[in-house]
C-alpha cells in the first residue's frame, strides 16, 4: 500500500543529517545561542585562498568567501563574522559584515597570517547575528605551508557582483548543461547557416576572467570563428554560449570540439555534430521547443532511451483493484525528430487495464518526454510485469523496451519479519565493527573505552582527506568517509567521471570505507527531475570500478537514503526509501558495492520495539524502529550484502536545550535510554548478522539551529558518557 504523507516528521528527517558541517580536526567549537530560524548563509566560492592554497610561512594574507543570503529574512546590521574553531591564523576575534538583503551576494574578507612552521592549519569561522548567536554553515581556510600546496594568489577581491580573478588555474571549471540548440546528430541542409548555442555552469570554486573564450579545438570548424567572447561568470552562474556555423556542402556527419579558455583551456569539452544530406532528414531544431513537423523520418534515424520512473517503479506495492498512473522518462536519443504519430506501444506481459497504445507526438533530438498510462492492479494476488516500447504511426517499433512491475498483495510484501538468526554470506566480511561519527578527535580514550574502532567524517566534493586519514590510523582507527556531491552536479555532463576520479583520490590516499553520496532520494541530495534508483545505481557502479582499481581494501557503502514516506512512492521531488533501495537491487546495486548504506536517527523506543514511537500514526513505519528497518533492507536485498549504519543515534533531552517542534517526539528520551538502546542496536547486529558496522551519531556535535546534533552526542554536557559504558559491556 502506498504510504501516506507525514509532512511535519520527515522534515524532520530532512534536517536531521549533519551534511553541511566538515569535520576539523584541532579543537571543539563552543555551544553557542540559538539564532532566529530565518537566518541563514550559503557558501557560493572563495574568491582568494581556496582551501589546500600554498602559502610562504610568515606571509600575511587576505582570505575572501563570496556568500548569499539564502534565508527568509534580511540579516541584521550587526551580523558579523566570528571564529569558530581550528587555527585562527592571526585573525581578530570578529570581523563587522552588517546587513544584507534576502537573495543577494556579499564578499566577507579577514586578514590572516601564516605560521612559520611547515605543516597542514584549518580555521573556521561563522556568521553570528547582532545578538551574537551564530547560524549558518561554517566557513573554513585551509592552507598548507611549505611543500605540498597549490600556489596562492594574493590579489585584492573584487566586489561579489564583479568579476574577481581566478586565484589560480586549478579554481577554474566549466560543466555542461544542455544543448539549448543543434542538439549532437541534428540534421542541416548542404551550405546552411546556423547558431550552435550551448548551456554550461561555472562549476569551479572562483569567477570566469573576464578574458575567458570559446575556444576551437579540433575536429570540424564549421566557418565559426576560432575564438568567441564569453567574458566573467560568477562560480555557480550558468551560461548560454552561442557561436555562428555553416553546414559543409558535402554531404557526411562533422564533428568540432570546442573548450572554454582563459590563457589554458579548462572545464568539459563541448560539441557539435552535425549530419548534411542522405541519411539525416530531420531539420535541426534552431530552439529549444519540440519540432511538431508531420515528417516521416526514416526508420534508421528513430531511437528512444529511458531515463527514469517519475512514478510507481518497479517493483511498487498495491492492493487489489487499485488505479493508479505509471509515468516513464523517455529520450529521443535518435538522430531525427520523433513523428507526429509516435506513440508507445503494449508489447508483452499484463497490460494491466491499459489501452494499446499511447499518443506521445514530436519530440526533437536530444528532448525528453513522460508518457503517462492509467492502469489497474489486478484483483489477484501476485507479481504482474507489462513491455511497452516506442512506435511510429506505422506500427515499426524503435529504441529500448519500458517495464511496469508490480506486486499485489501479500505476496507483494517483503519477505517475512522475523527476529530469528540471519545467516550470514561468507566471503571474508569479517565481524562486527563499531565506530563514531567525530567533529574533534578530542575524545579517543572514551571511543577506545567504547569498543569503537571506526571513526567517520564527511567530505564535500574536490575536499581531500589525507591529513584524517593519516590521523585516524595513527590513532588505531579505520576511518570511513561519506563522500557528498551537490544536487546540481548531477546533471554535468561529464558527472560520473568526475566524482569517481575524485573517490579514487580518497581511496588511494588509504580511506578504509567510502559512502558514495549521501540520501540521494531526496531532492536536498539530488537534482529535482532526476531523481531515481537505476541513475543513483550507474553513479554507484562508475565509482565502485573506480575506487577498487585505486585501492582494492577500501570497502564501497551504498548512499544511505533518507527513511521517509513523505512522497508516497517515487515522483521528481522524491521516492520513499523501500521502493528506492528496491529499484537499486533491480538495477544491479549488489554487484557494486560491499555494503548497503543505511540511517536510523528518529527512534524514541526499544531499537527491538515495533510500536509505541511517540510519532507513530498506528502504520508502524519502519523508519521509527531500529529492526523492522534493518530487516526490511537486510531482505531487499536477498541477504546479499550485509548493512553498514553510517548515521545511527538516539538523541538524550538531558542536559542540553529544549528540542525544537520538529524533533518533540524525542524530548522523552533520556541519556539512560539512550546508553541502553544504542548498546541493544549493536547486540541486535551482532546476534542477526545483518549488519557489519555501526557508526554512532555522533560523538560530540554541538546544536546546529534547531537541529539538537547536541541532543544525539553521546560526550554529554557535563563531559560523562554513559553509553561509552553500555557499548562496551556490548561489544565484549
Amino acid at each position: 500500500m502506498v504510504l501516506k504523507r507525514w509532512m511535519s516528521w520527515f522534515l524532520v528527517l530532512a534536517l536531521l543529517l549533519p551534511g553541511v558541517e566538515a569535520v576539523n580536526a584541532m579543537a571543539a567549537a563552543r555551544p553557542a545561542p540559538q539564532a532566529a530560524a530565518c537566518l541563514s548563509v550559503a557558501f557560493l566560492a572563495d574568491v582568494t585562498i581556496p582551501d589546500n592554497s600554498a602559502v610562504e610561512a610568515g606571509k600575511t594574507f587576505v582570505k575572501t568567501w563570496r556568500v548569499r543570503n539564502d534565508g527568509s529574512c534580511a540579516w541584521p546590521e550587526g551580523v558579523k563574522l566570528i571564529f569558530s574553531d581550528g587555527d585562527k591564523l592571526g585573525a581578530p576575534a570578529s570581523v563587522a559584515v552588517g546587513a544584507l538583503a534576502v537573495g543577494e551576494k556579499t564578499d566577507i574578507s579577514i586578514t590572516l597570517k601564516a605560521p612559520t612552521a611547515n605543516g597542514a592549519y584549518q580555521g573556521a569561522w561563522r556568521l553570528s547575528d547582532d545578538k551574537g548567536a551564530a547560524f549558518g554553515p561554517r566557513l573554513t581556510t585551509l592552507i598548507k605551508v611549505g611543500a605540498g600546496g597549490t600556489p596562492a594568489a594574493t590579489a585584492t577581491p573584487k566586489p561579489a557582483g564583479g568579476t574577481a580573478t581566478p586565484t589560480s588555474a586549478a579554481c577554474l571549471n566549466a560543466g555542461y548543461l544542455a544543448d539549448v540548440t543543434i542538439p549532437d546528430y541534428s540534421a542541416v541542409e548542404a551550405g546552411k547557416g546556423f547558431t550552435k548555442t550551448w548551456r554550461v555552469r561555472n562549476n569551479g570554486s572562483c569567477a570566469w576572467p573576464a578574458d575567458t573564450q570559446l575556444t576551437f579545438v579540433s575536429g570540424e570548424q564549421l566557418g565559426a570563428a576560432a575564438k568567441v567572447t564569453v567574458g566573467a561568470v560568477d562560480a555557480g552562474v550558468t551560461k548560454e554560449i552561442s557561436v555562428e556555423m555553416k553546414a559543409p556542402t558535402a554531404n557526411g556527419s562533422y564533428k568540432g570540439v570546442w573548450q572554454l579558455a582563459s590563457g589554458a583551456v579548462f572545464g568539459t569539452k563541448l560539441t557539435v555534430v552535425i549530419k548534411v544530406g542522405a541519411g539525416s532528414s530531420a531539420p535541426a531544431t534552431t530552439g529549444a521547443t519540440p519540432s511538431t513537423g508531420a515528417s516521416t523520418p526514416s526508420a534508421a534515424c528513430l531511437n528512444a532511451s529511458y531515463v527514469a520512473d517519475v512514478t510507481i517503479p518497479d517493483y511498487t506495492t498495491f492492493e487489489p483493484g487499485k488505479e493508479f498512473v505509471k509515468t516513464w522518462r523517455l529520450r529521443n536519443s535518435g538522430s531525427c525528430d520523433w513523428p507526429a504519430d509516435a506513440q508507445l506501444l503494449f508489447s508483452s506481459g499484463e497490460a494491466l487495464g491499459a489501452p494499446a497504445n499511447i499518443a506521445v507526438g514530436a519530440v526533437a533530438p536530444g528532448a525528453t518526454a513522460d508518457i503517462s498510462v492509467n492502469m489497474k492492479a489486478p484483483a489477484s494476488n501476485g507479481t504482474f510485469k507489462g513491455i511497452w516500447s516506442m512506435a511510429s504511426g506505422a506500427g515499426a517499433a524503435y529504441g529500448g523496451k519500458v517495464t511496469v512491475i508490480i506486486r499485489v498483495g501479500a505476496a507483494a510484501a517483503a519477505a517475512p519479519v522475523t527476529t530469528a538468526p540471519v545467516t550470514v554470506r561468507p566471503g571474508g566480511r569479517g565481524g562486527f565493527e563499531l565506530g563514531g561519527h567525530i567533529r574533534t578527535w578530542g575524545y579517543i580514550p572514551q571511543m577506545q573505552h567504547a569498543g569503537m574502532s571506526w571513526a567517520k567524517i564527511q567530505v564535500q566534493y574536490g575536499q581531500g582527506a589525507t591529513e584524517m586519514i593519516n590521523m585516524a590510523h595513527a590513532n588505531g582507527f579505520k576511518i570511513q568517509l561519506s563522500a557528498l556531491g551537490s544536487p546540481g552536479m548531477v546533471t554535468d555532463a561529464d558527472f560520473h567521471a568526475k566524482y569517481s576520479a575524485w573517490v579514487a583520490g580518497l581511496a588511494a590516499s588509504g580511506a578504509d570505507a567510502i559512502e558514495v553520496w549521501n540520501e540521494p532520494n531526496i531532492d536536498r541530495e539530488w537534482q529535482i527531475g532526476q531523481i531515481d534508483p537505476a541513475a543513483y545505481t550507474r553513479l554507484l557502479c562508475a565509482a565502485y570500478g573506480a575506487i577498487k582499481a585505486a585501492n582494492p581494501g577500501t570497502a564501497v557503502i551504498s548512499a544511505a537514503p533518507a527513511p521517509t514516506g513523505y512522497f508516497g512512492g517515487c515522483g521528481p521531488n522524491g521516492c520513499d526509501d523501500l521502493p528506492f533501495i528496491q529499484g537499486m537491487y533491480n538495477a544491479g546495486a549488489a554487484n557494486c558495492m560491499d555494503y548497503i548504506g543505511a540511517h536510523h536517527n528518529s527512534g524514541a523506543t526499544s531499537p527491538s520495539a515495533r510500536s509505541g514511537h511517540p510519532a507513530d500514526d498506528g502504520n508502524h513505519h519502519h523508519s521509527w524502529y531500529f529492526l523492522p528497518q534493518t530487516e526490511l533492507y537486510y531482505r531487499t536485498f536477498r541477504g546479499a550484502r550485509q548493512l553498514f549504519y553510517t548515521e545511527m543515534g538516539y538523541a538524550s533531552q538531558d542536559g542540553v536545550p529544549g528540542f525544537s517542534d520538529q524533533f518533540w517526539w524525542g524530548r522523552g528520551t533520556g541519556t539512560v535510554q539512550q546508553a541502553a538502546w544504542l548498546a541493544e542496536a549493536v547486540s541486535l547486529s551482532r546476534s542477526t548478522g545483518m549488519v557489519r558496522c555501526i557508526i554512532v551519531w555522533n560523538i560530540d556535535f554541538v546544536r546546529y539551529g534547531y537541529d539538537p546534533q547536541d541532543g544525539y552526542a553521546i560526550i554529554r554536557p557535563d563531559g560523562g558518557c554513559p553509553a561509552c559504558d553500555s557499548l562496551r559491556a556490548a561489544m565484549q
